[in-house]
C-alpha cells in the first residue's frame, strides 16, 4: 500500500518573488529589445530579444505554477510524484540512481531512470523535449528543484531515505555532500 512519506506545496511568496523577478528580467529584456536604451545598439538590442524569448516563457510558467492546486512534490513508499514533469508516479523500481546536481548556486536531487523504465512513464511532449535537450547539455535525469516549495532539499532527501526505509530498503543509500543520504535503485540485470 502507498504511504504518502512528504508533500512539498507551492509558497506562495516565494512564488510571488519568482514571478516578480520573472517579468522584471522579460521588462528590462523587452526594453532592450525594443531600443528603449540605446536603439542604435545592435549588440544590446540583441541581447534584449534573446533574453525576453528565455524570461518571456519562465514569467508564464512561474504565473501557472502559482494557480495550480494540490503537492508539487509527493514522496511515497510507492515512489516520487514530481508534477512539474507529470502527475503520474516515478516508481522506485525506475529509479536506477539518485543524486544532487548543481546550475550555479541551484542544487537539485536527480532522479537518474532506467531506459526501459523511463520510456513507461508519461509527460507531455514539451517535458519529453526539454529533458532531451537537457541530456544534449550534460543534464540527464529528472532535475527536481525546490525554488519555490514549503521545503528544502535536505527535506526531500531525508523524505527520499525514509520512504526507502519503510518500503523496503532495495534503494542502497550512500552519503552525498551536505550530509544528505541518496542511493541506487535495485539492479536491472
Amino acid at each position: 500500500m502507498e504511504r504518502v512519506v512528504a508533500s512539498f506545496r507551492r509558497s506562495i511568496p516565494q512564488m510571488l518573488g519568482v514571478l516578480a523577478l520573472s517579468a522584471l528580467f522579460t521588462f528590462s529584456c523587452a526594453t532592450m529589445a525594443l531600443g528603449v536604451i540605446d536603439e542604435s545598439d545592435v549588440l544590446i538590442r540583441s541581447i534584449g530579444f534573446v533574453g525576453a524569448a528565455l524570461f518571456c516563457p519562465c514569467t508564464l510558467a512561474a504565473t501557472v505554477r502559482i494557480f495550480r492546486a494540490g503537492p508539487a512534490i509527493e514522496v511515497t513508499t510507492a515512489g516520487i510524484r514530481y508534477r512539474q514533469r507529470s502527475a503520474d508516479l516515478i516508481p522506485w523500481t525506475a529509479i536506477s540512481e539518485i543524486s544532487v546536481g548543481a546550475m550555479g548556486v541551484q542544487r537539485f536531487l536527480v532522479l537518474h531512470l532506467w531506459p526501459e523504465e523511463a520510456a513507461k512513464l508519461k509527460t507531455s511532449r514539451f517535458v519529453r523535449v526539454m529533458e532531451k535537450a537537457n541530456e544534449a547539455f550534460g543534464f540527464g535525469g529528472v532535475w527536481i528543484s525546490m525554488l519555490g516549495l514549503n521545503g528544502s532539499l535536505n527535506d526531500l532527501a531525508g523524505a527520499v531515505a525514509t520512504a526507502n526505509i519503510e518500503r523496503d530498503g532495495s534503494l542502497r543509500t550512500h552519503s552525498a555532500p551536505g550530509g544528505m543520504t541518496l542511493g541506487t535503485g535495485p539492479q536491472h540485470g
